[in-house]
């Protein structure tokens, strides 16, 4: 018998993958030249030009070329000496930009779209990062809207899902998220591929419908997600410090329940009011010339329809202002009907975030921070054993500073952790007066060492500048200059700070960080500043001064609440049962000697020692 032959399989073929980058030159700057080497002449006016043109130093010593080179040249903090005279991590001659001179700066804004762009001059790597803000009025303006925007968000990464991973292949990544009134597309990777996946995601994105078989897919995960989100007890306490206060808020259970009423109609009827009017705002920062940026965002905002809603049409976001000298407390049982952990979250609101004007301010809340972190972990937790989560730290919630300090028990309640937390308050602020110096500059040291850190990688780099720009800032070497601020603030003015921001006793001054007006505005950036909520008024306590500090409580109540309470007051009451018993065993056995003593004495004749020795 002859052999049977046998076909060979066909091979199949992947899909070509067109994000695969194949150019890794970096782009010429604006600086490359091709000229000689330049003469002494030419380098004395380069460095005269330089350090006429350097940022503005906080004393009055001249810039000479040997600083602007030395500052060029490093970026590791250096030693100087603040008026006080005691050594600070860095001198205050220093340029405020360290080792980066260039920032982003605006290359194009018109109506639909405001493009920032900085290249790459730090790491010189052949990559990019293209950061977008889409703004929609029509967002976050019910709680149905925000529901249905989350879920869209969504559907169109699902729907992306062959693309976005050929792109991940080629280590071209994105990610989509929403917030407000703003959906976030983060992409990331190669320089070459980046701008045709960029125009590839815009073009999905403005042409998009959804399928009915994967809306129910998605909705039924979302309304999962939302059933989900309260579950654990530090994230509902931060969800209702947030709540009270952002205007508009929605809550969880008013999204879903308008997200089950929705059906896949309804989803693709809003899509078009979403997409019908956005405003971008764009940072591209990497391996790409001025000319790159404004050709990759023309080729993003051509996808976009036109005209885009002017900007004063975009609702701005609000932080409401809580009343002066009061404590506003909200109660909830946490989501988890079998979760023992408590939570108690207290938030002092301190000052609006003004830019430049409150470098001061913010460097004194991360000093606060700085110095109450260890005696706030050791106290509540080593010692106290409260808990095992006990934290404490800076908030911005749109443009304004707040100070929050959380903490986390299976065995408290959070009455209990609240009345601990002021007493570790008032404790700390008696310390605080008497930390010596020495430990005082080391605190103020480390927080300048901390803020002068270079950044890692691009991304870090991106990420610092995206923060500014996506608060509505352009205060881009903020770091730098809180380093600087913080080599003249002295220990009275943090503990004065305290005071008025965090302490709840009456101080005599009676200025507030706050203008008037109804709510502290956050527009995309730095709003203007709310007058007073509620009454407004202080308490005059013993006529000392006005309590300033403005305070939310948030008590999230767990199975475990008051377990340990429970278990000491047991104890207690049976050592005062035990006590009871033995006040009347004493009582009846002096009774009882009183009434047999005259009959022992009759018949034993005498004393009856015999009698005493068993104890009557």
């Amino acid at each position: 018998m002859g052999k049977r032959h046998v076909a060979e399989p066909r091979p199949v073929h992947a899909p070509r993958n067109e994000f695969i980058p194949t150019d890794f030159s970096l782009r010429p700057s604006k600086t490359t030249t091709t000229a000689a080497a330049p003469t002494a002449a030419t380098t004395a006016a380069a460095t005269a030009a330089a350090a006429s043109t350097a940022p503005l130093a906080l004393d009055t010593a001249p810039v000479t070329a040997a600083t602007t080179t030395a500052a060029a040249t490093t970026s590791a903090p250096v030693l100087g000496s603040s008026p006080g005279g005691d050594t600070c991590a860095v001198s205050s001659s220093q340029p405020l930009n360290g080792s980066a001179p260039s920032v982003p700066r605006v290359v194009l804004e018109d109506g639909r779209c405001k493009v920032w762009h900085k290249q790459d001059d730090v790491f010189l790597t052949p990559r990019l990062n293209a950061h977008f803000a889409l703004s929609s009025p029509s967002a976050c303006d019910s709680a149905r809207s925000a529901a249905l925007t989350e879920l869209a968000v969504k559907l169109i990464e699902d729907s992306l899902n062959e693309t976005l991973y050929l792109a991940s292949v080629a280590k071209l990544d994105t990610v989509m998220s929403v917030q407000g009134f703003k959906i976030e597309v983060r992409i990331t990777g190669f320089s070459h591929k980046l701008p045709a996946l960029a125009a590839r995601i815009f073009r999905h994105i403005s042409t998009f419908q959804a399928a009915a078989d994967r809306f129910s897919a998605l909705k039924e995960e979302r309304c999962r997600a939302y059933r989900n989100a309260l579950l654990k007890p530090l994230k509902h306490s931060a969800y209702l410090r947030l709540l009270l206060l952002r205007t508009p808020a929605w809550t969880i259970p008013d999204k879903l329940s308008a997200l089950s009423a929705c059906e896949v109609e309804d989803l693709n009827a809003f899509l078009k009011s979403l997409f019908s009017r956005v405003h971008m705002e764009v940072l591209i920062h990497g391996n790409a010339t001025e000319a790159d940026a404004l050709s990759l965002a023309a080729a993003v905002t051509d996808t976009l329809p036109v005209p885009a809603p002017p900007l004063l049409e975009i609702p701005a976001e609000h932080c409401l202002q809580l009343p002066r000298g009061a404590s506003l407390l909200v109660e909830s049982p946490v989501g988890n009907p079998a979760e023992e952990n408590s939570a108690v979250e207290v938030y002092y609101q301190a000052c609006q975030d003004l830019g430049r004007a409150s470098i001061r301010d913010r460097s004194l809340v991360d000093l606060l921070e700085q110095v109450m972190s260890e005696p706030l972990f050791d106290t509540l937790r080593t010692k106290e054993q409260l808990g095992y989560r006990v934290d404490c730290g800076t908030r911005l919630t749109h443009g304004v500073f707040g100070f929050c300090i959380r903490v986390q028990s299976a065995e408290y309640g959070p009455d209990y952790l609240q009345g601990r937390v002021d007493s570790f308050l008032k404790t700390f602020r008696d310390n605080l007066s008497a930390l010596p110096e020495t430990d005082f500059r080391a605190h103020r040291a480390a927080l300048q060492v901390l803020k002068m850190r270079k950044d890692h990688t691009l991304g870090d780099e991106t990420h610092r500048y995206w923060e500014q720009i996506w608060e509505g800032s352009s205060l881009f070497n903020s770091r730098q200059l809180e380093a600087v601020a913080l080599c003249n603030i002295t220990l009275a003015e943090l503990c004065a700070w305290f005071d008025r921001h965090v302490s709840m006793t009456p101080v005599s001054d009676d200025v507030d960080s706050f203008t008037e007006g109804p709510a502290v505005e956050n527009g995309g950036g730095n709003g203007e500043a709310g007058g007073e909520a509620g009454n407004g008024e202080a308490n005059e306590g013993d006529g000392r001064g006005k309590v300033h500090a403005r305070r939310a409580l948030v008590h999230v109540w767990g199975q475990g609440s008051g377990r340990r309470e429970g278990r000491r007051a047991a104890r207690k009451g049976r050592r005062r049962m035990l006590g009871r018993l033995r006040r009347v065993g004493r009582r009846v056995a002096r009774m009882a000697r009183r009434l047999l003593l005259p009959l022992v004495r009759m018949v034993g004749g005498g004393k009856g020692r015999w009698w005493w020795r068993w104890g009557i």
